[in-house]
């Protein structure tokens, strides 16, 4: 599958982190939507948009990422799924997410290598 193929969503409650990330990935080739919370995420992802992978932030209102990524995985059980935290001892067990990022002044030289990570691992599912 082609970079230009994967649809990723990118969730985060921080504008600055939203559009950093998602620039980031845009730049990198991917197809790149952006939610604010999680609720919105999953109205997203149930409207068809055939996301391959989820990024989301850790700390958020109405619905935190621990709480999206493990409702994403009942629904989409192939979904990618990327944790970003900004505490490095939060790690996010039990979550269900394939890896876990530190939001922290290497995050725009490692999330499109985790990405890429994380989507080779599900294999393709195109």
């Amino acid at each position: 599958m082609n970079r230009e193929d994967i649809r990723i969503l990118v969730v985060d409650d921080d504008p600055f982190v939203r559009d950093m990330v998602g620039f980031i990935l845009q730049a990198a080739g991917y197809f790149v939507d952006t939610a604010e919370n999680g609720r919105e995420a999953m109205d997203r992802c149930a409207a068809g948009n055939g996301f391959h992978a989820v990024i989301s932030d850790m700390n958020m209102p109405e619905m935190d990422g621990l709480a999206l990524i493990r409702e994403m995985k009942k629904t989409w059980p192939d979904i990618a799924a990327i944790l970003m935290t900004g505490d490095e001892d939060e790690r996010g067990s039990g979550s269900g997410a394939d890896a876990c990022v530190v939001k922290d002044e290497n995050l725009q030289d490692t999330i499109a290598s985790m990405v890429e990570t994380v989507i080779a691992g599900k294999g393709d599912r195109g």
